[in-house]
C-alpha cells in the first residue's frame, strides 16, 4: 500500500512575506510583485511566483556573503519596476538590480 503525502500548500505570497528581510505584508509584496509580472508579461502562476520568490532570497543571501551593504527583496523588487530592462529577462534583472544598489546605494 502506498503512502499518501500529506502537503500542505501555502500561498506564495504569504511564503514571500514570512521569508523577506523585516516581514513585509502581503499587502505590500502583491502590487510590486504584479507590477514586475506585467512589465514582463509573466502570468500570476504559482511556478513564477514561487521562482521569483527564490531568486529573490537567492540575490538576497548571495550579497550578503560578497558585499558590505545588505539588500533586502523589497529593495531589489522596488529597483527592478524602476529599471526594468525586458529585453533581458526578470531575474537577470534582478540580480543587475540586487548588485547595483549593494554596490552603489547608502
Amino acid at each position: 500500500m502506498k503512502k499518501q503525502k500529506n502537503t500542505i500548500k501555502v500561498d506564495p505570497y504569504t511564503v514571500m512575506s514570512v521569508e523577506f528581510d523585516g516581514f513585509p505584508k502581503v499587502q505590500e509584496i502583491k502590487p510590486l510583485i504584479r507590477m514586475i509580472l506585467s512589465k514582463y508579461k509573466l502570468s500570476e502562476s504559482e511556478k513564477n511566483l514561487n521562482g521569483l520568490t527564490s531568486c529573490l532570497i537567492t540575490l538576497k543571501k548571495k550579497i550578503k556573503e560578497e558585499y558590505p551593504e545588505p539588500v533586502t527583496e523589497m529593495q531589489i523588487l522596488r529597483h527592478v519596476i524602476d529599471n526594468a530592462d525586458t529585453n533581458i529577462g526578470v531575474t537577470k534583472q534582478a540580480a543587475i538590480s540586487a548588485i547595483y544598489l549593494a554596490k552603489y546605494s547608502k
